[in-house]
């Protein structure tokens, strides 16, 4: 009932952000296209040391452009949608007549949680598709107009793959874990700070983001001033460090391959959990 009537006061407000999602995106799509100028993907088997080896890259320079396009747009609309969350805390009657709704506060950031994370996640997707496909037949039919203009003798190539018909496949679990994670934590931590600031919650939200990331920089800096290695040593981060002698022997130090993974794992958990749980925390102590 609480997700239901928070959907009913707030459709409009979501159909224009959604409204404004797709033509911003309608844009940014116009502008790449008008922009570039779309090749297909070569190779040649006959050089390959396994199975084949691309000329240029692994994949097209759109495909390259439709995830960076998904990634950047995700995170962006994602907190922003989420920097709006709750209710708008600057408008004392709004604020007072959501506390007192009869529902506990983490069935109120339930629903939220439910609203930023999923709903929008749909939303988002389906905006993006409705963009994406017609544009990468457009950029089809310009790379194989291309290919038709100047062959390359002895090639093999492709035209680009719409997005999803390539990153699910891919096989590479690490990129689905970063994703979901990176998208949690920065829902979480602008559902954090429009909890906590009142007025101009994204972009106080963003100036906290900044200093943080300050912080941790300077402490990387200086760690990595106090900790470094003698000379001689070369680091392979994170993987080993090692040292050639005069006599050529090797002394080595690694962190196992295992324990490396099972510390990033953590981290992509341990992150958007912590932020999740913050904002939760801070809707708990909210004052009017």
């Amino acid at each position: 009932m609480l997700l239901s009537n928070h959907v009913v006061e707030n459709r409009q407000k979501y159909l224009l952000y959604t409204v404004g999602m797709f033509f911003l995106g309608l844009i940014v799509f116009l502008l790449i296209y008008s922009m570039e100028n779309f090749h297909g993907r070569y190779y040649n088997p006959d050089t390959t040391s396994h199975d084949y080896v691309y000329m240029y890259s692994k994949f097209t320079e759109w495909e390259t452009i439709q995830m960076v396009l998904y990634l950047i747009g995700l995170f962006l609309f994602g907190g922003i949608f989420a920097s709006i969350s709750f209710v708008n805390f600057s408008n004392t009657a709004e604020s007072i007549f959501y506390m007192n709704k009869p529902a506990s506060y983490l069935e109120k950031w339930l629903a939220e949680f439910l609203v930023r994370i999923f709903l929008f996640f749909i939303i988002y997707n389906i905006i993006f598709s409705i963009l994406n496909i017609p544009f990468t037949f457009l950029v089809r039919a310009q790379e194989w107009h291309n290919i038709r203009e100047a062959p390359l003798a002895g090639e093999y190539y492709y035209v680009s793959r719409i997005l999803y018909a390539y990153l699910f496949t891919a096989g590479e679990h690490e990129i689905y874990w970063g994703i979901c994670s990176g998208y949690f934590s920065v829902v979480g931590f602008f559902m954090y700070g429009a909890a906590w600031f009142n007025r101009f919650s994204f972009f106080k939200t963003l100036i906290l983001a900044f200093v943080i990331g300050a912080i941790f920089a300077f402490y990387a800096l200086v760690l990595d001033n106090i900790l470094r290695l003698p000379d001689g040593w070369n680091y392979n981060f994170p993987f080993s460090a090692s040292l050639y002698n005069d006599d050529g022997l090797k002394y080595e130090a690694t962190f196992s391959t295992t324990s490396l993974l099972i510390l990033l794992y953590s981290l992509l958990i341990f992150v958007p959990v912590v932020l999740m749980y913050c904002s939760y925390l801070k809707l708990k102590e909210k004052e009017i």
